[in-house]
């Protein structure tokens, strides 16, 4: 019982979002800042949901949000990203990227290499110690930014949205 216990388990914020706020690191960096806020829980991170802004360069915005119900949903995926451009945007979800451009033009591109993403870190990373090999894919210093981003996120939503700055 205890993945259930928010205070044990550290909820949806640790168990799904930080491997979004971990991809963006990935993607663009850490951020300038960020704010963040919460419901269906209560102060140190023991929340159901969290929507975050990361701000860089103070003009340019990422939006993230994590939630169980929307996450266990059987009728669509929300493990997706979507990136806005000027000229269309991108979806990635689990198994595809769908581009669409402002004529309304949709282009699907097929990722599915089988597998569950997270079996298949955990394997590359029991493989690497086997092997004794360095790691090339989420090395240490980005996974403790991601912690360094999801425990800002926290103290931003115990304090009503306040900014946190990095």
């Amino acid at each position: 019982g205890w993945f259930k216990n928010i205070k044990l388990s550290g909820g949806p914020i640790f168990d799904v979002h930080v491997h979004v706020v971990d991809t963006l690191i990935g993607l663009l960096g850490m951020p300038d800042f960020l704010t963040s806020a919460s419901s269906g829980g209560d102060n140190g991170g023991g929340y159901t949901s969290i929507s975050t802004n990361l701000v860089y360069d103070d003009d340019f915005c990422v939006n993230i949000f994590a939630d169980w119900a929307s996450h266990n949903n059987r009728h669509h995926s929300s493990r997706c990203f979507r990136f806005n451009f000027e000229n269309g945007y991108i979806i990635k979800d689990v198994k595809k990227y769908t581009v669409v451009d402002n004529n309304g033009n949709v282009t699907e591109i097929s990722t599915d290499e089988g597998g569950v993403p997270f079996q298949k870190e955990i394997l590359y990373f029991v493989q690497s110690v086997i092997n004794n090999t360095d790691l090339d894919l989420c090395l240490p210093d980005s996974s403790a930014n991601a912690i360094r981003i999801i425990e800002a996120e926290i103290e931003s939503a115990d304090n009503k949205c306040k900014k946190i700055m990095f």
